[in-house]
């Protein structure tokens, strides 16, 4: 086996000191090299096959460059897990693209988690996910400690999507369909951000064209499809309840889009393998994990991070919707965005 190759060997071979090469390597904040310089220093690493000591950069930098994300935990399995799968997905296609580690930080349903538990777990930032302790994320706020939200919950700096725009352009897509009695099915928490503007959403559009608002649990909703003057359509807090209420209707002898249509919220994989598969509003968690990732940076730079506007987010068309029973459209239907 060969000799490991050193930061010296990158620095002889680049022609630079060896501060300058391990500046350069772990690109560290407020380093002035010009263009020329990092070129030399990164094709002569990767001609010698230098790997960097995570060590070595932790100490040249004082940072471990690893992000905790916290998620909510019920029963020892994370809460709402397709969503949370999805959005450790995301966080992780993020963190590798910059070189980052990602650790998971689970919080408790039932219980606490203090700062320093957070930082027991060694990270150099925080990322609060659909967070519902609003004690705790104000706790690490206060603490200075560099830190995100995205999601529910309480935030000092919000990486969001547009959530009301979302659910009103699905309301506005049922109204072109012809559909008059549409319902809103809300989030197990009706109080969060998300619920509020997801809600707002969807009244507006109705209150623009005249129509009264109907918002009701899950629970309700089920039992409100088994009767015979059931709504026509539904816009579910996420594709969730969405696929739920379909597999009830199915079970109570109703069709789906030919009964009733169903809109859920997140294009996760149970709306593209419900049957029939769903309409939905994308819930774009890449875009997101980069942009938490961006106001980190920012953090770590000293710097304080922009505000960010709201994400937007697309209405993705699949079977789960038509006409209300019995109607035959005589206008144009309005096509949602691809």
């Amino acid at each position: 086996m060969g000799k490991a190759v050193t930061i010296n060997d990158v620095a002889r071979e680049a022609g630079v000191s060896k501060t300058t090469a391990v500046f350069v390597l772990n690109d560290r904040p407020g380093f002035s090299a010009t263009d020329l310089t990092r070129a030399r220093v990164r094709e002569a690493a990767q001609k010698l096959g230098y790997r960097r000591s995570g060590l070595a950069r932790a100490l040249s930098t004082g940072r471990i460059y690893t992000v905790g994300v916290v998620l909510r935990m019920d029963g020892g399995r994370l809460h709402y897990s397709v969503y949370a799968k999805d959005v450790l997905a995301a966080m992780a296609r993020a963190c590798r693209a910059v070189g980052l580690r990602l650790t998971l930080i689970p919080f408790p349903a039932e219980g606490t988690l203090s700062v320093d538990d957070v930082v027991d777990h060694r990270v150099d930032g925080l990322i609060l996910v659909s967070h519902y302790n609003d004690e705790f994320a104000r706790q690490v706020y206060n603490a200075r400690f560099p830190t995100v939200s995205f999601g529910s919950g309480y935030a000092e700096r919000l990486v969001d999507i547009d959530q009301r725009g979302g659910v009103r352009e699905a309301t506005e897509y049922l109204l072109s369909l012809g559909h008059q009695r549409i319902v809103h099915i809300q989030g197990e928490s009706f109080t969060s951000r998300a619920a509020m503007e997801r809600r707002l959403g969807y009244q507006e559009a109705l209150a623009a064209a005249g129509l009264e608002a109907q918002c009701l649990t899950l629970a309700e909703a089920l039992d409100v499809v088994s009767k015979p003057d059931h709504p026509t359509a539904f816009i579910a807090y996420n594709d969730n309840a969405a696929w739920q209420l379909t597999v009830t209707a199915r079970e109570r002898g109703l069709y789906v889009p030919d009964d009733l249509s169903i809109i859920g919220f997140d294009n996760n994989v149970l709306a593209e393998t419900a049957v029939p598969p769903l309409t939905t509003v994308e819930n774009p968690l890449d875009a997101q994990a980069e942009g938490a990732l961006k106001v980190l940076q920012c953090l770590w730079q000293g710097k304080e991070p922009p505000q960010m506007a709201p994400i937007p987010t697309r209405l993705i068309h699949r079977q789960s919707t038509a006409a209300p029973p019995g109607l035959s459209l005589k206008f144009p239907q309005k096509e949602p965005k691809q």
